[in-house]
């Protein structure tokens, strides 16, 4: 009796709660091509490309540096003195570690820029589908990459909508 009881029950909640979820409104993101394709996104990943790239100029410039100290060391080892060898030697190990930490504090540096830019776009990105949600009524924004979403009608999918706010609110920064 009890059983029979719950087992109607269940079926008087779906059946009233699968009308009442059909009435809402899904959508589909894909966060991926907002990053890539919006005004913000690009310049982002042009700024990140800049700095990397005049880093990795300043860490060739140093290289070029303890290369040439290091032919140095070997083309004037028959000439030198033992006391000059170490000397040289010596200074030619402390620029090659100069050179390690600097490698490492520039990687570093270029994670953090990587990161401060991804969360600020990926921060713009919630802000301008929570507006998208509130004034269309979506009830349910899924990210296309990430929430498992295997398949979606197009009509779903509001990625360039949203796009087309970065890029809007973008240029009035």
């Amino acid at each position: 009796m009890r059983t029979k009881f719950v087992v109607l029950t269940l079926i008087l909640v779906f059946a009233i709660g699968i009308p009442g979820a059909l009435a809402n409104k899904i959508a589909i993101v894909d966060v991926q091509k907002i990053m890539e394709s919006s005004q913000m996104g690009m310049d982002y990943s042009n700024q990140l490309k800049t700095e990397t790239e005049k880093k990795m100029a300043l860490l060739e410039e140093k290289q070029t540096a303890i290369k040439n100290l290091e032919q140095a060391l070997t083309s004037q080892a028959k000439y030198l003195k033992d006391e000059a060898k170490e000397e040289k030697a010596r200074q030619l190990r402390i620029e090659a570690g100069d050179f390690q930490m600097l490698q490492k504090k520039y990687l570093d540096e270029l994670k953090k820029l990587e990161y401060k830019l991804t969360t600020e776009l990926h921060n713009n990105i919630l802000e301008i589908v929570g507006k998208i949600a509130e004034k269309d009524q979506y009830s349910l924004i899924l990210e296309r990459n990430e929430g498992g979403v295997m398949f979606n009608l197009d009509a779903m999918n509001i990625t360039d909508q949203v796009i087309k706010q970065i890029n809007a609110t973008h240029k009035k920064l």
